[in-house]
């Protein structure tokens, strides 16, 4: 398994074969994350900003040729009354359902982390549901603690 940037030739097989099932997974966990219809042009465009903004990266796991996991990260400055200057905030984490409990998570999360951008950051932050433990278990195995809980209400 290689670790690699995303490619401009990438994105669409990026959103296809591991951004769409991660919408549906996180979908299914909840209907606050439903994907809207007709989407796929919308994700396509929101993954393609990896590739032009020097804030962001995304990288993708491949094995046998294939895409098995990616990570979407960003480096955002902290609001100013915080001391510390930058945060990176990992966006998306996704390994497909048969490449799962093989490390593939741990390796993606590892060279975000060691991203040349992560160096002048002090914390690394990411958003879970409440109901994916298996992500909040590997989450707490790289050292993430709980600093904010999120909380959504429907409108009517």
């Amino acid at each position: 398994m290689k670790i690699r940037p995303l490619e401009p030739g990438d994105v669409e097989t990026l959103v296809d074969d591991l951004w769409f099932p991660l919408a549906r997974e996180m979908g299914d966990l909840d209907e606050f994350n439903r994907v809207a219809d007709d989407v796929r042009e919308d994700a396509i465009g929101y993954h393609e900003r990896a590739l032009t903004d020097e804030e962001r990266i995304l990288l993708v796991a491949v094995e046998d040729g294939e895409f098995v996991g990616f990570v979407y990260a960003k480096r955002e400055r902290a609001m100013p009354t915080f001391q510390r200057t930058y945060d990176l905030h990992v966006i998306e984490v996704y390994v497909r359902e048969a490449s799962r409990q093989q490390g593939i998570a741990s390796e993606l999360l590892a060279a975000v982390e060691s991203w040349e951008n992560a160096r002048e950051c002090e914390w690394a932050s990411l958003v879970v549901h409440v109901d994916n433990h298996a992500a909040q278990s590997l989450y707490e195995d790289h050292g993430f603690d709980v600093k904010r809980k999120f909380f959504a209400k429907r409108l009517e």
